[in-house]
């Protein structure tokens, strides 16, 4: 049982593992990155074979980031993370004591090896003197043999790598958190009224918000060619009957309340708006009816019919369009007639010509237009609530703080040792550097060029 435990152990803290794992979430993000997740996915899943939805469903295909494997993975990585860092914690606090040795840790190795007249304790009085202006604080370890000089520049990477794993922890740990408790789903608000609970993306189940979201006025405004250029919500926030907040709302410029984010997701014309067509001609006579699809009506009397044959909300994104079929004993004359007809005019100078079945003059002399009437906006607002947000930004900064620590401050060990020797003493002077060796060299020719001064030599 005893050399299972350890082997399992052996298995948690294995680096190979946390590739292995690593590699599972970057296919699962991949996965959740090509297929559809939550209620886009319903189009897709329509489309399946029967027993498909049902498998993707189960195997949680379209809420991956949700899935209990796609957590059991995450929590695996971190399990594997920790166990990582606890089995090389030992090693690493050696290191940490034996390189607080001056004796010890001090790279005296290939040193710069430069003679000092005078007896070793003016030797270390000078030494000390360098070291101390250079690098303010330095440690000094004495033995029979002689002194030894310890100081340190730049940061330990004994302190930049255990923040770098802390913050990829919280990171972690700030997904999981948002994406097991966080809640995203949509509101419908007509123009003038007001909402109580969202529709979770995905269940379509109710959740109430806690407080009121009033839309007080939606506004849209139009390319030239009928495109929708700018859609804005003026919302207002009330708590217990009263106005708590206001503000607008637009596409990526999002608004907090009530520990919610609400995004501007989209809007739409209430069912419950009039389609009204209108026709005339130039010597007078017309007329002006609400129509439906499979409408019949004359356009005077004992003069042509016209047949409702299509009603389209917004065709091809240049609005709302109706298709007309005009009959007489003449023959049949097909036409479309938009409500944006003269943006989509402006915008398209040669359509009529290329296209003259868009013409409202089709059938002359009559002219036809379409129009709204009583038409009513609503917004669709997307909201969400990640309680994680803090715990990853947390992480991230972190990580990228341990990360600036630990390779834009390398940390460099500057030793020095002081021997006796015939006729004065010697002083060896080198420096070490495991991320940073050039930098390194640099600071142990520095070093030495400061005492050669002391020394005399040239």
């Amino acid at each position: 049982m005893k050399k299972r435990g350890r082997g399992f152990l052996q298995l948690l803290a294995s680096p190979r593992l946390a590739h292995v794992l690593l590699v599972m979430i970057t296919v699962a993000a991949l996965l959740g990155t090509v297929i559809p997740q939550g209620e886009e996915s319903r189009p897709i899943a329509a489309r399946l074979s029967p027993p498909l939805p049902s498998l993707c469903q189960a195997l949680g295909l379209f809420d991956i980031y949700r899935a209990p494997w796609f957590v059991a993975l995450i929590l695996l990585l971190m399990l594997n993370l920790t166990a990582c860092y606890v089995k090389r914690l030992p090693a690493q606090w050696r290191r940490l004591r034996r390189d607080g040795d001056p004796a010890r840790s001090a790279p005296f190795k290939d040193g710069t090896i430069l003679f000092f007249p005078g007896d070793p304790a003016a030797a270390e009085t000078a030494v000390e003197s360098i070291l101390k202006k250079r690098y303010g604080r330095f440690r000094k370890a004495s033995s029979p043999s002689g002194a030894f000089f310890l100081a340190r520049r730049g940061v330990s990477p004994l302190f930049g790598l255990p923040v770098v794993h802390l913050g990829i922890l919280i990171l972690l740990t700030g997904g999981l958190v948002g994406g097991v408790w966080g809640v995203k789903g949509y509101v419908h608000i007509p123009e003038g009224e007001t909402a109580v609970a969202m529709t979770i993306a995905g269940t379509g189940d109710e959740r109430p918000l806690g407080f009121l979201v009033r839309c007080d006025r939606f506004l849209v405004e139009y390319y030239p060619n009928g495109a929708p250029k700018l859609f804005r919500s003026d919302l207002s926030f009330l708590v217990d009957g009263r106005e708590a907040a206001r503000g607008s709302l637009l596409v990526n410029h999002p608004l907090e309340f009530g520990g919610f984010r609400f995004y501007q997701s989209g809007f739409g014309l209430l069912p419950g708006g009039r389609l009204l067509l209108r026709w005339s001609k130039d010597g007078g006579g017309g007329g002006t009816r609400e129509i439906a699809v499979g409408d019949r009506f004359p356009l005077a009397e004992g003069s042509a019919v016209v047949e409702v044959l299509r009603i389209e909300d917004d065709l091809m994104g240049l609005g709302p369009a109706v298709k007309l079929a005009v009959a007489d004993r003449g023959g049949e004359t097909p036409l479309w007639v938009f409500v944006n007809i003269d943006r989509i005019l402006a915008a398209n100078p040669g359509l009529l010509e290329q296209m003259p079945i868009v013409n409202p003059r089709s059938y002359k002399p009559w002219v036809f237009s379409l129009a709204r009437g009583g038409e009513r906006y609503y917004t669709v607002l997307q909201v969400g609530r990640d309680p994680g947000v803090p715990l990853a930004a947390l992480g991230a900064v972190l990580i990228l703080g341990g990360l600036i620590v630990n390779y834009l401050f390398p940390d460099r060990a500057i030793g020095i040792e002081v021997r006796a020797a015939e006729g004065g003493s010697s002083i060896t002077a080198a420096a070490r550097s495991e991320r940073d060796p050039t930098g390194a060299e640099r600071e142990a020719r520095d070093l030495v060029s400061g005492l050669r001064e002391i020394v005399g030599e040239k």
